[in-house]
């Protein structure tokens, strides 16, 4: 029963992502990278908010649908996300190094996370912390995913064009 444990530093972990990606925000110069960055933020502050409600629930007993709240459609809304905002900035700024590096730490982080997360999962007995930690894993790796390609999409535009819309449509 690690649950607690795990929850605190679930918590711990993304308000740390959400002030990472505040920060890099700051210094980011590319305009595709910078919403990038934004859908993130919001990302990991609707990941506190459901922390913060599964922790209520197993604390004060009230009723949180594991199933439904731990129901994804993030593939669908980086898909939409990354559609509208190529379509978008298409008279976009050249991506620096420094927004690459920018993007190389995010990635680490989200990759900490996923360890993290994982590492608890391991300890956990409790099916309902299981599954959450499981929702988080899965938000993690295309979190991940989604800063990967758009590194490549940022080091070569063309990119996304390549084999009928790129990795978008994957």
């Amino acid at each position: 029963m690690y649950f607690c444990e795990a929850l605190e530093i679930a918590m711990d972990f993304e308000k740390e992502s959400v002030e990472h990606y505040k920060k890099a925000l700051q210094k980011i110069n590319d305009r595709f990278a910078r919403k990038a960055l934004e859908f993130l933020i919001k990302e990991e502050s609707d990941h506190i908010d459901r922390i913060e409600r599964f922790n209520k629930s197993l604390m004060e007993n009230e009723k949180f649908d594991v199933e439904n709240e731990c129901a994804s459609d993030l593939k669908q809304r980086i898909f939409s996300f990354v559609k509208s905002t190529i379509d978008t900035s298409l008279n976009r700024l050249e991506a620096v190094d420094s927004d690459i590096k920018l993007y190389e730490k995010a990635m680490e982080l989200e990759k900490r996370g996923y360890e993290l997360y994982k590492n608890y999962l391991e300890k956990e007995e409790d099916e309902r912390v299981k599954k959450f930690l499981e929702f988080l894993i899965g938000e993690e790796k295309q979190h991940y995913e989604l800063l990967l390609q758009s590194k490549k999409y940022l080091e070569d535009p063309s990119y996304y064009f390549e084999d009928e819309g790129g990795w978008i449509f994957g």
